[in-house]
């Protein structure tokens, strides 16, 4: 809630103070409206912010009351009568402003009158257009450089540009002959070198390079010169140092300008002569050289310059500015390097294949022989002394797997480099060469432990530290509310605010001892698996750093409160799964509020800085992908014991999110995978969590192709990128603005936007009545950019099958209001016809039969855990916490969540399809002329099979897969037929079919027959036998021969 909500009464009773006499005067009917806006509407060339002015002075106005082609605004700024919401340019075209209808704007009336938001002028349209010509962004080599090799010349646009042509750049007046397109906006251009010395570049008075606006702006480039002296001494400039794991301050360069410590790459120009830096650049990735280039700025003889290496992007060179690349350090190793200017460019210092892995605060460098060193005492912008590091210490190693026990054992430790002192921490934190136990004989082991132990050597550095968890079930039984060394008591959990709210960390005695429960608990924890993290205290519940405590900062303060953590994942059979150190945050929205659940989730980044970068384990059984930057631990708020609301306490159940992502799975869709896990954090068990993929530009790379940085990743709460940018989501919005019922406007938008996914995103947000989903809550998307289109993704769906008869379609409120619009279109609603003949009927993936089987799936998964769930959060909102509506209970397995399971597979499951099949229908969704039906649904048939179709209208057919209606037209393709007594298939086929009425389709059937033949389709088509790189890259290719897939 913002806080201008909280203090409305109090500030629309100071307005009428102001008014002075305004208790004396007639009460106010008359709504706000708006008396002018600012720029007019029209055309205009930049729209970056409006200004609008009310006809009196109101309250409650936010940025997102301002819709941009139905985005909201980002800021806004002003008081009484006069706001200015700033927001990101829009497409260029037609640009329409209007205002949310869920706004609260209020005039000072009492009672208040709400801004008319549909009155006459209130909303508005601008012409944003193109008038801005292409300029040059990146020359390689730039202007003024002094070149050794001259042959090649790579040129950036600022925008994408077409009409360029080879010829169109002089070189000392010769045209150039070779040109490579490398995307839209760069180019690289081939000439012969030429004449030693000063080299003057131009482009040709008659070049054709424009940009691709409705009116092109021609491009108008200048010339320029660079030096071209094949014998001039090598650039002398290197990499003379850098620290990948800065923790703590050693120099005051390690703070950049925010004051905030960074890791850091130090440049040393080692020649004679000063060097411009501009065009040089910095990688951390040998496929792009040039990822991060320098701007001009000069290096003298002996001079050093330290770039810091935070991921900012910072290339400012005023007083007060520093250099920030766009990449991060790894401190597990990793491709770095500095090339010069040319094109191609040259390394002048690279770690190929990487680097070593570093340690936290120490650096790696040249000493005075130019052999790379690690040094404890890091000296950015100095030179390097002598150190005699030479290596790493190799990991210790124990003789017990971490797990869950029952029994105490002996622990034994053991490193493989002899004299390596041993030293240990149980505490969550990691040992150092100064704290810790040291490690002299074997351990008793009886009770929960966090082992994390490390190895110490002279002239190396430590160890990656190891880490152990031995979680015993008695203790987890046992645990109490009062953990030593952890904050408990009425008011122990703070929050930015400055309130409290009551710690709980106890396992219920009143489920652990129960009749029903005491001889399944712990069988319950045995069966999911285990999910260990382990960090310092401090930095989960501490009063100033605790992420856990401090669980809801502002928004732009989130990537602060990232701390430093081990891992594991102990499967059900004992395996140890993996174990990681990664960092961690406060995951959510509402979840965070301490206020509203004292089960917070958790993100989990795999980043440089804490371990390997990336986390390569098979995670999720259902797919074979074992490569994440990110994972999230959902906890669950929505129909939740935890809840504030005593109805969605009752639904309570932990599986409709997972539910939901296995039913769009099904339909064919990417789909966030997930698995439930027992979460402990430093042993203490915290309930049943769902683990998930995250929903961001790395998970679409894996998934449709390509890598991270070629994706916008979107979500709501508000909608913002949370990866790339809201390019492509503002022309998405725009063109749905359009009037979607002619053919070539709904065509703009299904370029943009895959239309079979959003279809069947709709279709099952409709099926289980999402109670928590809308224009702008709950929905994420993700997009190639460069034309890609935009897929939904099912994500937060805890609010669904609340109710039996629930009738989403009617309430309006979906993403971005493109449903609505797109039904303008007839194409549209015979597609999404056609998918919900596709899923509601032939044992579809919504059919009655499939989502019980899924959902009966999923509950066994929780059947014994959420006993576990029961013991740790059931008696929260009874005995620790009781706000909100009542009543409270003791939540369990046999008295709440079971009936909930039930209810959902007894009572809504069952006669769900047919109520939401009525909505399709009612709302011209479902056609009334019903598809053909086949006499068998596809599968395996004999040569000559029969297949025959019955339908009350004609039918049309085809055998070869496509439509047998002509897409935008309507009229029987050429390659239909009309059916009339069978259809015999001698080979595999696709059959499509659809009725016909008086012009009106039926909804499209399909199957695919594969017809039996000797053997199977399937061919070995390759061998990779004993590669390279070792049995991890050995394969098998199998080529299926038929037309049709092969299960």
């Amino acid at each position: 809630m913002s806080l201008w909500r909280a203090y409305r009464p109090w500030l629309a009773a100071f307005l009428v103070a102001v008014k002075g006499v305004g208790w004396l005067l007639a009460a106010d009917t008359e709504p706000p409206v708006l008396l002018g806006v600012s720029p007019a509407p029209g055309q205009v060339q930049v729209l970056t912010n409006v200004t609008v002015t009310f006809s009196e002075p109101v309250i409650g106005v936010e940025a997102g009351d301002l819709l941009v082609n139905g985005v909201p605004a980002e800021l806004v700024f002003g008081a009484s009568n006069s706001f200015q919401f700033i927001f990101a340019q829009p497409a260029y075209g037609p640009v329409q402003i209007t205002w949310a209808p869920d706004h609260e704007i209020l005039d000072a009336a009492s009672p208040p009158n709400a801004f008319n938001h549909t009155a006459k002028n209130a909303s508005w349209q601008y012409l944003l257009v193109d008038r801005t010509a292409p300029q040059i962004v990146a020359l390689t080599p730039p202007p003024g450089a002094v070149v050794r090799r001259f042959s090649q010349l790579s040129v950036r646009f600022s925008e994408p540009v077409d009409g360029v042509e080879a010829a169109d750049l002089l070189v000392n007046q010769t045209p150039a002959t070779n040109l490579t397109v490398l995307a839209a906006d760069h180019y690289v251009f081939g000439f012969s070198p030429p004449a030693t010395g000063l080299v003057q570049l131009a482009w040709t008075s008659t070049h054709g390079i424009r940009d691709l606006a409705d009116a092109p702006n021609p491009f108008a480039g200048e010339g320029w010169t660079c030096l071209f002296h094949p014998e001039a001494e090598p650039s002398g400039v290197r990499i003379n140092e850098f620290l990948a794991a800065n923790e703590s301050t050693n120099s005051p360069l390690d703070l950049d300008e925010n004051g905030e410590i960074q890791d850091w790459i130090e440049i040393f120009n080692g020649g004679l002569e000063t060097v411009n830096l501009s065009g040089y650049s910095l990688t951390d990735d040998p496929a792009d050289p040039g990822r991060w280039v320098f701007p001009a700025v000069t290096l003298a003889p002996g001079a050093y310059l330290l770039v810091y290496a935070s991921g900012n992007d910072r290339r400012g060179v005023g007083a007060g500015q520093k250099l920030h690349t766009n990449f991060q350090l790894n401190r597990h190793g990793d491709y770095l390097a500095l090339f010069n200017a040319e094109y191609p460019r040259e390394p002048l210092t690279e770690f190929k294949p990487k680097y070593p892995e570093q340690r936290n605060d120490y650096s790696y460098g040249l000493n005075a022989a130019n052999d790379w060193r690690y040094f404890a005492a890091p000296t950015p912008g100095a030179a390097n002394g002598d150190s005699h590091i030479l290596g790493v210490t190799p990991p210790p190693q124990v003789n017990a797997p971490r797990g869950l026990y029952e029994q105490p054992f002996m622990l034994s430790v053991f490193c493989p480099l002899p004299g390596a002192l041993l030293r240990y921490t149980t505490d969550g934190s990691e040992p150092t060469a100064s704290s810790g136990l040291v490690y002299s004989q074997p351990l008793t082991i009886s009770n929960t432990t966090t082992f994390r132990v490390a190895a110490f050597r002279p002239n190396l550095l430590p160890s990656r530290v190891e880490t152990f968890t031995f979680v015993f079930l008695e203790d987890v039984l046992r645990q109490p509310n009062n953990p030593p060394g952890y904050p408990s008591g009425p008011a122990a959990w703070p929050t930015f605010s400055g309130a409290g709210y009551p710690s709980d960390y106890e396992m219920d005695p009143e489920i652990i001892t129960n009749a029903n429960y005491q001889a399944l608990i712990r069988p319950a924890l045995k069966s999911l698996p285990s999910f260990f993290i382990s960090m310092k205290v401090d930095d989960l519940f501490g009063p100033a750093n605790g992420i856990y405590t401090h669980p809801n900062p502002p928004v732009d303060q989130r990537y602060l409160w990232e701390r430093p953590c081990s891992v594991e994942m102990v499967l059900t059979n004992g395996d140890s799964a993996f174990q990681a150190d990664c960092g961690i945050r406060i995951h959510g929205n509402i979840t965070r509020d301490a206020s509203k659940t004292p089960k917070h989730p958790f993100r989990l980044l795999f980043k440089g800085k804490y371990g390997a970068g990336r986390l390569e384990t098979q995670v999720f059984p259902d797919t074979p992908l074992a490569d994440f930057n990110s994972l999230v631990l959902r906890a669950d708020y929505g129909n939740h014991w935890l809840h504030t609301d005593a109805t969605q306490r009752l639904r309570g159940t932990r599986i409709r999110d997972a539910w939901m992502k296995d039913c769009f799975k099904d339909m064919g869709q990417p789909a966030i995978h997930t698995r439930f896990v027992h979460l402990y954090l430093n042993g203490l068990y915290w309930g049943v969590y769902d683990l998930n993929e995250r929903p961001d530009a790395a998970y679409a790379a894996s998934y449709l192709g390509g890598q991270p940085d070629d994706y916008d990743a979107i979500a709501t709460k508000p909608d913002r990128a949370i990866d790339g940018d809201l390019t492509a989501f503002r022309a998405l919005t725009n063109a749905s603005n359009r009037d979607l019922s002619i053919l070539a406007n709904y065509e703009d938008v299904r370029a943009r936007l895959d239309m079979v996914n959003f279809i069947d995103y709709m279709l099952l947000y409709a099926y289980t009545g999402h109670g928590d989903w809308g224009n702008h809550a709950n929905w994420n998307m993700v997009a190639r950019r460069n034309g890609g289109k935009f897929y939904f993704l099912t994500w937060d769906c805890e609010r669904i099958l609340e109710n039996t008869n629930e009738n989403r379609l009617a309430s309006g409120t979906v993403p971005l209001d493109l449903h609505p619009k797109l039904r303008a279109s007839p194409e549209y609603r015979l597609a999404f016809a056609d998918r919900v003949q596709k899923h509601f009927f032939n044992d579809g993936a919504l059919t009655t039969n499939a989502v019980m089987r899924r959902w009966l799936q999923r509950a066994a998964e929780v059947d014994l855990p959420i006993i576990g769930e029961s013991a740790r959060w059931g008696d929260f909102r009874r005995d620790v916490y009781p706000i909100s509506t009542s009543p409270y209970y003791l939540y369990t397995r046999n008295d709440h969540w079971l009936p909930e399971i039930n209810r959902v597979l007894t009572d809504t499951l069952p006669v769900r399809q047919s109520i939401v099949l009525q909505q399709f229908i009612s709302t011209n969704l479902f056609p009334s002329i019903a598809a053909p039906i086949f006499s068998r649904h596809g599968g395996v048939v004999q040569p000559g099979f029969l297949l025959t179709m019955t339908a009350t209208n004609a039918i049309h057919y085809t055998t070869d897969g496509a439509d047998p209606r002509v897409y935008g037209v309507g009229a029987v393709s050429a390659s239909a037929r009309a059916y009339t007594t069978g259809v015999v298939l001698q080979a595999s086929a696709v059959v499509k079919a659809r009725a016909l009425h008086n012009g009106q389709w039926s909804p499209l059937v399909e199957a695919a027959f594969q017809v039996a033949s000797l053997g199977t389709p399937l061919r070995l088509s390759e061998l990779h036998y004993n590669p390279p790189g070792g049995s991890a890259f050995e394969f098998l290719e199998l080529l299926n021969t038929g037309p049709v897939a092969v299960s």
